[in-house]
């Protein structure tokens, strides 16, 4: 517990927004190629963030950089938010910022190598594309909506509407996602400690609900809870985003092409979040999904413990 921890540079970004103290907020650890697990993780807890990603030398010198993530209670193998936030920072340390400039980072995550394409701009701030590691995949074993209900303090007549219906999909992370009716049912929801065990499986790394506002075609509003992760409310979930994308060709049965949608996230908890979101299919499969976003840095210091 008293391991000492001297020397590392850390950052704090606010990702998904263009504004200071929107967003999501990110803690970067610089050099911690030395950092135990037990150092990792109780770093994290101190951060009290929903993530902190960790900055390693790559395997393979051929990639820009290895990279742990944790909540403040466990270790995941992939997550959108630290992915964008820390290719962001990566590139701006090695860039020239008197030029615009576009940069691949390849990122060596648990879940493998995940490629970023960031985009900046002189006096704008960076923007970061991830190409998601791995496609959706719908797993079958879902809560009944009187469960789900009793776990978002809702009723079960508010989940669902046209074709959505409550489902897991797994790309990396397996969120349980959750249409409501309306934005009205969606801003009041409320994560039920209580009644979250009767979940099992499917509210391990949290529920993800969503709906569209009125007459919006291109865009979705969500909220995820994922309390077992230590994680009352995230205001962004990026890898969320990514299996998401296997629930909105199954509910809004997309053809062929590229589908592109805005995510607002974070609207009711004050940190108001946009993801941008790319689905390209064909042959009536999903073949690639893009999820991008903006970010801004807000402070840095270092870890001396």
């Amino acid at each position: 517990m008293n391991e000492p921890v001297l020397g590392c540079e850390y950052f704090i970004l606010n990702v998904f927004t263009t504004e200071r103290f929107g967003g999501n907020p990110l803690a970067i650890v610089v050099g911690a190629d030395h950092l135990s697990d037990m150092a990792m993780q109780n770093i994290a807890s101190e951060f009290n963030l929903s993530e902190t990603i960790y900055l390693q030398t790559p395997l393979n010198s051929e990639n820009t950089a290895k990279v742990r993530i944790f909540t403040p209670t466990q270790e995941l193998p992939f997550a959108g938010h630290p992915t964008i936030g820390a290719a962001i920072m990566l590139d701006e340390m090695g860039a020239n910022l008197s030029q615009s400039e576009n940069t691949t980072i390849r990122l060596e995550e648990n879940i493998g190598l995940v490629e970023v394409d960031v985009r900046r701009k002189k006096g704008e701030p960076s923007f970061a594309r991830l190409k998601g590691p791995r496609l959706p995949c719908e797993v079958h074993d879902v809560p009944g909506f009187e469960v789900i209900a009793d776990a978002l303090s809702i009723s079960a007549s508010d989940i669902g509407y046209g074709l959505h219906k409550p489902s897991i999909f797994e790309a990396g992370n397996m969120p349980l996602f959750v249409p409501l009716k309306d934005r009205a049912t969606l801003a009041r929801i409320r994560a039920s400690h209580s009644s979250w065990a009767g979940l099992g499986v499917a509210g391990s790394f949290g529920v993800y609900a969503f709906c569209r506002g009125p007459g919006e075609s291109d865009r979705f509003h969500t909220r995820l809870f994922a309390p077992e992760a230590g994680v009352v409310e995230d205001p962004a979930t990026g890898s969320a985003v990514v299996a998401f994308a296997g629930a909105v060709k199954k509910g809004l049965m997309l053809e062929d092409g590229v589908s592109s949608w805005t995510i607002h996230q974070g609207e009711d908890m004050g940190r108001p979040s946009q993801l941008f979101l790319d689905i390209e299919i064909a042959n009536g499969a999903i073949q690639n999904i893009h999820v991008g976003g903006f970010a801004v840095r807000v402070a840095r210091g270092v870890l001396n413990v």
